[in-house]
């Protein structure tokens, strides 16, 4: 049986009385073409003459029966067109679900494997960010350190710097103090050696005794006030001879040092007096 896959248009068909029509004319003429029958045996053939072969008697055909069973199998094949046409649309839906089921599965597949994807390179930014991250805090670290080191380093030599300078000036200061001194003692060994010259040499004083006395001079090396005895000598004559040699000996001007911080030291100048034979 050949089934049409193409739908039904009845406006292009013959009529089912145009087609039963056809049929009859096609099958009335076999029918009556068939009015002997030879039968073939593999006995001795018999022949028997007789003056006239009898013809069945036949029926003409029904052209409403023959226009039913047209009809009949005509709605047989509509049927059978429209449950095959059935088949193929569920199959064709059937398809249809499948591949849209297998598009929505490799669409989630798909969107899977992007958000893999998507995390991983996440995963690998967040990565390179915390190794950069890292990096810059050992940058920041190391630069942090050298600059602790270079800072400790200056303030070690400036430590040294300061030291070496105090050192320097302790050292200048003490030859300065010592010089002083010399000038000092200089100023003062000639300042006595001329008050020494106006002590006389008393008799039967003890020649080990001795007198402090405070002199109080001016810039210009005269007495700014009257001299005092801070620690006596014990003889009172010679406590007081010593006194007046002080000031015979401030009247002329004592010389005094040029520099003016070490004249300074000579506005009160402490004498120790010996008698003249010492």
């Amino acid at each position: 049986m050949i089934i049409s896959h193409y739908p039904y248009e009845p406006h292009k068909l013959f009529t089912a009385f145009q087609a039963a029509v056809i049929l009859l004319l096609a099958v009335i003429p076999l029918v009556w073409s068939v009015s002997f029958r030879t039968t073939i045996t593999h006995e001795p053939l018999q022949v028997t003459i007789v003056s006239e072969i009898p013809r069945p008697i036949t029926r003409p055909p029904d052209p409403i029966s023959e226009i039913s069973e047209v009809n009949e199998q005509i709605q047989k094949l509509q049927s059978h067109q429209q449950q095959e046409a059935e088949i193929a649309r569920r199959r064709t839906k059937q398809r249809e679900e499948e591949l849209a089921k297998e598009r929505e599965l490799a669409a989630e597949q798909k969107r899977q494997q992007e958000a893999q994807r998507e995390r991983e390179l996440e995963e690998q930014k967040q990565r390179e960010q915390d190794e950069l991250r890292r990096r810059e805090q050992e940058a920041q670290a190391k630069e942090e350190l050298e600059r602790k080191q270079q800072e400790e380093l200056q303030r070690q030599q400036q430590q040294l710097e300061q030291q070496r300078q105090a050192q320097e000036q302790a050292e200048l200061a003490r030859l300065e103090a010592a010089r002083n001194d010399r000038i000092k003692s200089r100023y003062i060994s000639s300042i006595r050696n001329r008050i020494q010259r106006f002590l006389a040499d008393p008799e039967g004083v003890n020649p080990n005794i001795r007198v402090e006395i405070l002199v109080p001079l001016g810039i210009n090396g005269r007495l700014s006030g009257a001299p005092k005895i801070t620690a006596s000598s014990g003889n009172q004559f010679f406590d007081d001879q010593a006194l007046r040699a002080v000031i015979r000996g401030a009247e002329a001007g004592f010389e005094l040092p040029t520099n003016p911080e070490l004249r300074k030291q000579f506005n009160e100048l402490h004498l120790v007096l010996v008698p003249k034979g010492n």
